[in-house]
Parts: structure tokens; sequence; C-alpha cells
């Protein structure tokens, strides 16, 4: 017997709703999925086919799952889970992307279309293993002493999302190692803990920064680097 369609993901009844206003069948200034460039700032493929929209940029390997919200004079802003935002699709068609080195936004034109993004797979429990050291060695460069990368009882279906989100995470410390180094609250930081939950999470707990997952929600479902960094320098 089939299995009845899930809940649409969040945002879809608004951007169906501005697609109308603008008389469009297709997502927001585009394909489904497609790629744009802002001269001299970014390049960045948007992804629309299912669950919740997400970008990345060209030269990084993040993916960000972005949150539509309504705007000023009819515009669609998305925006990360942090509330910062990334695209803004004007109602006349124009798109805006917002970067660290360009938070006041520069303009992006359609390139053309693009394959959808999905996260990298983990074929195996070896391969999630050699993940999980990897990660170590790179926070433990930060903190200065050995940092354990602990997964416990994470089945199968939750392995490329945990190799994901704990890559995220060894990002997250070395783009902020300064700060990381003189914040009082991780004098005795030496575990990563990843666990399962119903949404997104990120912790510190005196020696244990804890993260969870929500693997029903895919790419949605863990923090971005930018939520794991605030919370480790906050």
């Amino acid at each position: 017997m089939a299995q009845p369609p899930g809940p649409p993901p969040p945002g879809a009844a608004l951007i169906d709703r501005f697609n109308q206003m603008l008389g469009r069948g297709r997502g927001p200034a585009g394909p489904p999925v497609a790629h744009y460039v802002a001269e001299g700032v970014a390049e960045f493929t948007f992804d629309q086919t299912g669950g919740p929209p997400l970008v990345q940029f060209q030269g990084s390997r993040e993916i960000l799952a972005l949150t539509p919200q309504p705007a000023p004079r009819g515009d669609l802003i998305f925006k990360n889970d942090v509330g910062d935002p990334v695209l803004r699709f004007s109602r006349l068609g124009g798109l805006t992307v917002y970067t660290s080195a360009h938070p006041e936004g520069a303009p992006a034109a359609l390139v053309g279309m693009a394959t959808p993004i999905k996260l990298q797979g983990i074929q195996d429990a070896a391969e999630l293993f050699g993940r999980e050291r990897l990660v170590s060695r790179r926070i433990s460069r930060v903190m200065q002493r050995d940092v354990e990368v602990d997964v416990p009882d994470i089945g199968p279906e939750s392995w490329t999302l945990v190799a994901d989100v704990i890559n995220l995470a060894a990002d997250a410390f070395e783009k902020s190692a300064d700060r990381i180094r003189h914040d009082q609250r991780l004098p005795h930081m030496d575990r990563l803990l990843v666990v399962e939950g119903d949404k997104p999470d990120v912790q510190v707990n005196y020696d244990t920064v804890q993260i969870t997952v929500a693997p029903a929600r895919g790419a949605a479902g863990r923090p971005s680097s930018v939520r794991i960094a605030r919370t480790l320098t906050h």
C-alpha cells in the first residue's frame, strides 16, 4: 500500500502564495534548481525540489537549509537557522544575496539550471568512524587538548547527517578558534556528543558540546556551522 504524502515543507504555502502573486507556477525567480552569480561576491545553487529550500555557495561544502518569510514591499526573504538573511526575492523578480563579506546584500543573476543539492553519503560504519577520528583531531588542535567525538546509538539512516554535522562542528571550531580558546565556558570541554531528537540543537554542558540531529528533517535536521559557532562563543 502506498504511503500517504508527508506534510509540505515549512514555508511551502508562503512560497506558493508568492508565486501566485507573480503569476508563476515555479519557485521564486527561476527553475526548481538553479545556479546564480553575484558578480565579484558569490556564486551559489538554490534548490527547491523537496523539503526545505537549500542553498550551497561555490567553494563551500556546507548546505544551508533556509526558511522563507514575508518581507516589506511584498518580497520573500530566506533566512538561515539563526535568523540571518541569505536570499531575498523581490516581487519584481530581482534577487539579492547576503554574505558575511557583504551583509548589505548584492544583486544576483540567474545563470541557468543546476543539479539538486545533496549531502555527501556515508557508505558504512568504517567511513563514519574515520570521519569521527578526523574531526576529533581538528577540534583537538583548536582546543589544544584531546577532544573525543562520541556518536552513540546512531543507526545507518542517520550516518550521512551525523558525518555532515560533525564536519560543520569542526569548521565552527576552526573559524572561531581565538574566541573559543578564551571563552571561560569551555576550559574543560573534551567531548563532542551527537544525539538524535525531534529538532536540531546545540548545547554546551560543562565538558561536553552536545549536538542534536533530527534525521527526519533531512538537511534541515542539523544546525548550521554558524549556529554551532554562535553557541560556542556566546
